[in-house]
C-alpha cells in the first residue's frame, strides 16, 4: 500500500527540550532495535557470501612424515616424506558455485529488507510526529474556545448582577464554559498521549516541545521524497518561498478559495481528510 504523509503546516540527551522532524527521524534510525537487528542480519549475510567466494578457489595442504628402516634411529636411514594435496571444489558438481549464488541472493534480500525496514521506521516516525502536531493544534483551538467561553461567562455574571440577563441565560453560559473546559482537557490528554507515543517510539525519556513543519521546509520534504514517501502538504500561510517538491499542495491562499481563505491550518487539513 502506498504511504502518504500529510504535512500540517537539541539538545541531544535522554530528555530533549526541543526536536524537529529530521532529528526525530535520525534518533529513530539510531535507536530502533528491529532496524539494528536487520543491519546485523545483513552483516551476517555479507560474511557468509564472502566465505562462499573464498570456497570457490583451490585449497592446498602440505603433509610430512618420516620413515626409519632401522629400529635404532640412524640419520643415514632416516627419510623425510612430503606430500602436497591441491583441491578445486569448483568442479564438485557445481555445488559450490550454486551455494555462492544462493548466498549472493540472500545478501540481496537482506539489503532489500533493510531498505524496507528503514523506510518503515521513517514513515512511522513521521506519522507519529505529525500526530503530535495535529493534537497540539486541536488543543490550542480548544484552549482559545475555553478562554472565549470563560470571558463570556464572566461578562454574563456582571450582566446578571445588574439585571440585564435572566438566570437561565447565565446558566447557559456557565454550561458552555464547563463544556469547553472538558473539551480542552480531552484535547490536552490526546496531545500528551500522542507525544508519549512519539517518545516511546524514539526510545527517549521526554520531549518538551517539537518544532512545526513549515510550508517552506523544503529540505525536510525533499528528504521524505528521496526515501520513497509521497508527500501531501496542507497549509494556510501566504506563499513566501519556493514551492516545496510535494506530490500535492493544498492551500486556499494559492488557489484563492475565498470561502475558506481565512481558515486555520488545522481546518484546511480537516476539510482535506473529510473529503
Amino acid at each position: 500500500m502506498k504511504k502518504y504523509l500529510i504535512l500540517l503546516l537539541m539538545v541531544v540527551s535522554s530528555i530533549l527540550t526541543a526536536i524537529n522532524l529530521q532529528e526525530s527521524v535520525e534518533v529513530a534510525l539510531e535507536n530502533n532495535l528491529e532496524l539494528k537487528a536487520q543491519e546485523e542480519s545483513l552483516k551476517a549475510a555479507k560474511a557468509t557470501e564472502a566465505s562462499s567466494y573464498i570456497g570457490l578457489g583451490p585449497s592446498a595442504s602440505l603433509g610430512m612424515n618420516y620413515n626409519d628402516s632401522d629400529a635404532n634411529f640412524d640419520k643415514e636411514n632416516f627419510r623425510n616424506v612430503f606430500s602436497l594435496s591441491v583441491r578445486q571444489p569448483i568442479i564438485n558438481g557445481g555445488k559450490v558455485i550454486l551455494s555462492s549464488l544462493i548466498n549472493k541472493d540472500l545478501r540481496k534480500m537482506e539489503e532489500q529488507n533493510l531498505i524496507a525496514k528503514r523506510l518503515e521506521v521513517i514513515a512511522q516516525t513521521e506519522n507519529k510526529y505529525f500526530s503530535v502536531l495535529e493534537a497540539k493544534e486541536f488543543m490550542n483551538i480548544a484552549k482559545q474556545n475555553l478562554l472565549s467561553a470563560e470571558d463570556s461567562f464572566k461578562k454574563g455574571q456582571i450582566l446578571f448582577e445588574v439585571g440585564s440577563i435572566a438566570q437561565v441565560d447565565l446558566l447557559q453560559l456557565q454550561s458552555d464554559f464547563a463544556s469547553k473546559e472538558v473539551s480542552f482537557l480531552q484535547s490536552k490528554n490526546r496531545y500528551e498521549l500522542a507525544k508519549e507515543s512519539l517518545q516511546n517510539y524514539l526510545q527517549i525519556d521526554e520531549i518538551i516541545e517539537i518544532s512545526e513543519v513549515d510550508f517552506s521546509a523544503y529540505e525536510e520534504i525533499r528528504f521524505a521524497k528521496e526515501n520513497g514517501i509521497s508527500v501531501i502538504v496542507t497549509d494556510h500561510h501566504e506563499l513566501t518561498s519556493k514551492i516545496p517538491p510535494a506530490d500535492f499542495i493544498i492551500n486556499p491562499k494559492i488557489t484563492n478559495q475565498k470561502e475558506i481563505i481565512n481558515l486555520a491550518g488545522v481546518g484546511v487539513a480537516f476539510l482535506f481528510l473529510r473529503d
